[in-house]
């Protein structure tokens, strides 16, 4: 679960959502500076991917992401600069 609401003071507010799952998100960007790549994915997403989908994952450690609990990290190996973008007509 989460919460979504307004945090502060009377001199400061902001508009957050504080859960777990957030908190999660929010590590593994990080890592992605640490690693150097740009996506990393955890156990929990890959699990829910395709086989050949995996097939292309490349573990790259693993870490305490949620609650203490052991986490596979993973990564995709590509050249962002060979994506192209399609654009559609309107």
């Amino acid at each position: 679960g989460s919460i979504e609401g307004a945090i502060g003071s009377v001199y400061k507010i902001d508009a957050s959502y504080l859960s777990q799952h957030v908190n999660g998100a929010s590590k593994l960007e990080e890592k992605t500076k640490e690693y150097g790549c740009h996506i990393i994915i955890s156990d929990d997403i890959a699990r829910h991917m395709s086989e050949s989908a995996r097939n292309n994952l490349r573990i790259i450690d693993v870490i305490n992401l949620i609650d203490e609990e052991e986490t596979k990290i993973y990564t995709i190996d590509l050249d962002i600069n060979a994506l192209s973008i399609e654009e559609e007509d309107y």
